[in-house]
């Protein structure tokens, strides 16, 4: 997997990659005795119509030789997948798998390639695809609804995980039907199944002991060792739709880059500090790219390509000129997203060496209707979807955001209160939901006016999703209201609140009175929805960004605090191999604590990192506080104020680090 040489990426621990998951078929019936009848001594025999016998399972060499002929391997210049062949010669597959783009490479056991095979169709919601169609005189598979077989039947899961070959052969792996799951919302059925999945299972099939197809694998769950696979029943008349042409997700189509729009020259105008301008390039390998952006007020960027991970991140503090240059590395679209730090309408001008189009996002400042659901859609790495609300003081909603692709976070922002801190509530996993990933919360309105309603995805997870918002009935969550002002602690360094964790297990540690968990910059916003927790100061200016890393989950239930340490540098250096680690060092802090500390700096001394890493009950947790460094070309005036700004900064880092401690004190 490639890495992003951007700053940004260093907050984020390398996290665990679910396969797609793989449903387990059922086993068939046992075979019924088949009723014979006896003919008559003195009269002609005539047949009796006997019972038709039913089919004895197949082995699964059987199956796999019926079937895989027609299981492709699907590839884009970010991944691959799976795919299987239909009626008409058209490939379905997962959405997720093609996405963005809009051609995919295809190859069939038996050697036939596809170098530029289209995608006609996605749905968005349901994570499907129709590629082609493809001319190939290969067995199509139907598609066959076995919904009846019973908890316990053995099912098979064919497809190409962990494919590395250019021109592969999928493999088979089998299992059983644990339980069926419901996604209402969709109305679509899942085998929840033990079979063995890994990445690159996605859009393979469900084969029950007859060789049936009866689902489609999708959606893997490594760390609880299942996987969920939508019924074959509930996504034919989908797959229909979706070869008829039809929006069958009512999302529309989402179009990554229309060269009737296309100009080197971009007008960006944007409303507040939520607000983003996006646009879309769609170059060669290897071109070099020019970005500048010119605007009055507090501008940034950043670009990032297919897979989500930056290539350019310009935010200078000291001016509202940006500049970036680059190279493209992948195939593909890439994004880049306009914000600024300013809560206004503003206006600038972006330019470039090569065409950009607008990327129009039809879901942003809708309001949604109360009780009825609305579908949405993440549509590239780092998107926000920001609805409005207009509620009334005392007003209680529920808001409740549910996905088969992503796993998704809601915001709200206050900005019916003038006064307030900006810093919005926030619900990743409350929600539950089949796929243990909705997000939900319950909002008590302190004022009448507008609020802002933002649904973002981890990860740089792109895809639909299904957002409702109705009044909270009993059962919802508590409702939220602006938290309560935190008791201060007296320090020598000024007044401190105290951070907790919000999950096991256990740890706190002190920060100064006065931060915020947002950012006046959109970017940072942005990235720590990638970890459990930011904090953030402007003066000093620097970020703290808070990471509990699942080592159980992971494997690594037995690693010890130097052990993580360990893979704290490596992960480091191989997602910036330009860092330059200037310290490490373990020590027993002023609560007892045992703690290591990393210190590097990034980007040549432009930015600095003190990392706090401690291990408990096979957790890692990570405290990284973000430094600025010294920029290039300033003025010796300015060199020395960034002296002095770090100079405050460590003493706050000191602080902070010595105050970390287990449990909640």
């Amino acid at each position: 997997m490639r890495r992003s040489y951007c700053l940004a990426a260093l907050l984020l621990l390398a996290m665990l990659a679910a396969g797609c998951s793989a449903a387990t078929p059922a086993p068939t019936p046992p075979s019924t005795p088949v009723a014979t009848s006896t003919p008559r001594p003195t009269a002609t025999a005539t047949p009796v119509p006997t019972d038709t016998p039913t089919p004895s399972p197949l082995t699964p060499a059987a199956i796999f030789q019926q079937v895989s002929p027609s299981i492709a391997y699907v590839e884009t210049e970010i991944g691959s997948g799976s795919g299987f062949l239909i009626e008409g010669g058209y490939l379905v597959t997962n959405a997720h798998v093609v996405e963005p783009f809009e051609t995919v490479r295809v190859v069939f056991p038996d050697g036939a390639e596809f170098l530029d095979a289209p995608v006609a169709n996605v749905d968005l919601l349901a994570d499907l695809a129709i590629v082609g169609p493809l001319d190939t005189e290969l067995p199509p598979l139907a598609l066959k609804d076995r919904e009846d077989l019973a908890v316990g039947s053995r099912v098979y899961l064919i497809g190409y995980p962990g494919e590395v070959d250019k021109f592969p052969q999928p493999t088979i792996s089998g299992g059983i039907i644990s339980r069926m799951r419901e996604w209402t919302t969709a109305g679509i059925s899942f085998f929840q199944t033990d079979a063995s999945v890994a990445g690159g299972q996605s859009g393979g099939i469900l084969a029950s002991e007859l060789g049936e197809l009866i689902g489609i694998s999708g959606q893997a769950f490594a760390g609880a060792k299942y996987a969920l696979v939508a019924s074959a029943k509930d996504i034919e008349p989908r797959v229909d739709a979706l070869i008829r042409g039809e929006d069958i997700d009512g999302l529309g189509k989402r179009m990554t880059y229309d060269p009737t729009k296309a100009n080197k020259h971009q007008l960006v105008v944007l409303e507040d500090d939520w607000t983003t301008d996006t646009f879309v390039m769609q170059e060669p390998l290897g071109t070099s790219i020019t970005l500048d952006l010119d605007g009055e007020a507090d501008f940034g960027f950043f670009v990032q390509d297919p897979a989500g991970f930056w290539v350019a991140f310009e935010n200078n503090s000291y001016g509202n000129k940006e500049h970036a240059e680059f190279v493209t590395e992948v195939l593909g679209p890439h994004f880049i997203t306009v914000y600024q730090n300013d809560k206004r309408n503003s206006v600038a001008d972006l330019r470039s060496n090569v065409k950009l189009a607008p990327l129009r996002d039809p879901d942003d400042r809708l309001q949604p209707k109360l009780g009825e659901p609305t579908a949405g859609n993440i549509d590239y790495p780092g998107d926000s979807d920001v609805f409005r609300l207009y509620l009334h003081a005392g007003d209680r909603v529920n808001i409740h955001v549910e996905s088969l692709i992503i796993d998704p976070v809601v915001m709200i922002d206050m900005v019916a209160i003038p006064n307030d801190d900006d810093d919005p509530m926030k619900d990743d996993d409350s929600g539950a939901g089949i796929f243990g990933r909705d997000a939900e919360l319950t909002l008590e309105a302190p004022e009448t006016g507008s609020y802002l309603l933002i649904v973002e995805a981890t990860n740089h997870q792109t895809g639909g999703y299904v957002l409702t918002v109705a009044n909270s009935q009993e059962g919802d969550p508590t409702p939220m209201a602006p938290a309560p002002t935190p008791t201060p602690i007296a320090s020598s360094l000024g007044n401190m609140n105290l951070y907790t964790s919000h999950a096991l297990p256990a740890f706190s540690f002190q920060y100064p009175e006065g931060w915020s968990d947002r950012s006046a910059n959109a970017a940072y916003n942005r990235m720590c929805t990638q970890v459990d927790a930011c904090l953030f100061s402007t003066d000093p200016p620097l970020v703290l960004a808070i990471t509990l890393e699942d080592l159980s989950a992971l494997g690594f239930a037995a690693m010890t605090q130097e052990d993580y340490t360990q893979l704290t540098i490596t992960g480091l250096e191989t997602i910036d191999p330009n860092s330059e680690l200037l310290r490490q060092e373990t020590y027993i802090n002023e609560q007892g604590t045992e703690i290591t500390e990393l210190e590097y700096q990034l980007e040549g001394g432009r930015v600095f990192a003190r990392r706090l890493i401690h291990v408990i009950d096979e957790q890692g947790v990570n405290v990284t506080a973000l430094i600025p460094g010294q920029l290039p070309n300033q003025s010796a005036e300015q060199a020395a104020l960034v002296d002095e700004l770090h100079e405050e900064s460590n003493r706050l880092v000191d602080y902070i680090f010595n105050s970390f401690a287990e449990g909640n004190k």
